[in-house]
């Protein structure tokens, strides 16, 4: 393009790679707005001075334009990809805030029956928590942990509250990081966030005394491991499942159910044979998506 433009129209027409004597200023061409990347570079910064001095400028040019074109097309996606990562943060920030401030509400409030239960069981020695919480018919875990938390005297309303509400808040990030990992899609795991943010049992839950917050929080833990551990079950992921199938014995025993759709899960699977870990992945997505 450039050697038809200046045998034709530019100052170097009689001579197309040699400037006229007494002429230093470059030949430069009207270029539609719509040329880029390697065409304006073939087309703008040309000289008239030698044809290696034209040859230098035009392979100059080509690379740093192209250059500069190939790094607008990656970076842009890249800004772009960044924008919405932190909006999502944003936003996953401002529906965790709302939570916890519903949460923190009322925290405050008198004990009703079964978490008198709980300071009860909570206050004196240590080797008396078990005892008690087994007349209560609940596993002594959760009562160890208020008793170190509260040192043996039973506690404040909102001291012997505390690990319910820090449960039930960070059960919201795990939703939206786990719905991620599930779906694919943050969108997901911002609407389970905020159906969980505003759900009252779950409310209850994270401003009471009881267990059922971090039972909450322990059941998605554990799911989370169990799927880690269909696609890759190296020893560590599955170290890290039965330590987590304890904890949640130990906590309530109603967590047999959550072990109960697990393992009901796999056996079908085992039955219908499925073909590769992908396809078993596939299936444990349905199930724990249902």
């Amino acid at each position: 393009k450039l050697r038809s433009w200046s045998a034709t129209k530019g100052p170097c027409a009689a001579r197309p790679w040699h400037c006229p004597p007494g002429r230093n200023r470059p030949c430069r061409p009207r270029l539609a707005p719509n040329l880029d990347g390697i065409a304006t570079a073939v087309a703008i910064g040309r000289t008239c001075s030698t044809v290696r001095r034209a040859g230098i400028e035009v392979t100059f040019s080509t690379a740093t334009i192209a250059d500069n074109s190939r790094r607008q097309g990656t970076t842009r996606p890249d800004a772009a990809r960044g924008r919405g990562r932190w909006t999502v943060f944003a936003l996953g920030g401002l529906i965790v805030a709302v939570a916890a401030a519903a949460r923190l509400s009322h925290i405050d409030k008198p004990f009703w029956l079964d978490e008198l239960h709980t300071s009860w069981s909570t206050s004196g020695d240590f080797g008396q928590v078990a005892d008690r919480a087994g007349q209560g018919n609940q596993p002594p875990l959760y009562f160890w942990l208020l008793w170190l938390l509260s040192g043996g005297s039973g506690g404040s309303e909102w001291l012997l509250r505390l690990p319910s509400l820090a449960a039930g808040v960070l059960l919201l990030p795990t939703v939206i990081w786990f719905s991620w990992r599930m779906s694919g899609s943050w969108g997901g795991g911002l609407v389970a966030a905020t159906l969980l943010a505003i759900e009252p049992l779950h409310i209850n839950f994270a401003q009471e005394a009881r267990v059922y917050a971090l039972l909450e929080l322990a059941a998605l833990l554990h799911v989370v491991c169990f799927v880690g551990t269909t696609r890759d079950a190296r020893w560590p992921r599955r170290l890290v499942l039965v330590l987590l199938t304890v904890l949640l014995f130990y906590l309530h025993y109603t967590a047999l159910l959550v072990l109960t759709g697990e393992i009901a899960w796999y056996v079908v699977a085992r039955r219908w044979k499925l073909p590769s870990d992908s396809a078993a992945a596939e299936s444990l997505q349905r199930y724990c998506d249902a």
